[in-house]
């Protein structure tokens, strides 16, 4: 996927904006952490039935904030379909908040290896958290040969776990996008 700039004044073409970068689908935002120590979802994105493509796939960009109370452990995953569903990323879960408002960044991709209803796709996904003051983690996740219905619309799901419970912990996701590659 390139994208071709366009001088001003000049007549941009089909090619051009068909060389754009396509969403197929905003990050569903959300909430949630408080007062639980229980995996829950902050956020999500559909992969619409039959839309996958070979060769091809999705990349995605996430940005979620959080905040605690006592620095606890918080592990932020990406899952397939539900929350016990295939892990594509999981942030270090030894990692503390201990900020007011720490943020999470989550950057990735699949790409297809097989199309129908055992398709199937190979993952990355970069997490960088900022969870504590002057103190950046990264974690890499990668699978291959994952299995997945394309025939079916599908989800990633952003969940969040604090290791201690208390009403000040919360993520909170704050946008996202799937693009097609």
């Amino acid at each position: 996927m390139g994208i071709t700039q366009v001088p001003a004044g000049s007549r941009a073409t089909a090619q051009q904006f068909n060389s754009l970068p396509v969403i197929v689908s905003y990050l569903s935002t959300g909430s949630g952490g408080t007062s639980s120590t229980s995996e829950v979802q902050v956020g999500s994105f559909t992969i619409p039935a039959n839309d996958p493509t070979f060769p091809g796939g999705y990349q995605w960009v996430i940005h979620t904030v959080c905040a605690a109370t006592g620095s606890p452990t918080l592990t932020v995953r990406l899952r397939l379909n539900t929350l016990a569903g295939t892990i594509l990323a999981v942030n270090d879960p030894s990692n503390t908040v201990s900020l007011s408002a720490g943020i999470i960044q989550h950057n990735g991709w699949i790409f297809n290896e097989a199309l129908g209803s055992s398709g199937s796709f190979g993952s990355y996904n970069s997490t960088f958290a900022f969870l504590q003051a002057a103190t950046t983690t990264t974690h890499v996740n990668q699978t291959e040969a994952t299995g997945i219905n394309t025939t079916i619309s599908n989800t990633i799901l952003v969940t969040a776990q604090f290791g201690t419970s208390n009403a000040g912990n919360s993520v909170t996701t704050k946008g996202g996008s799937l693009y097609r590659l």
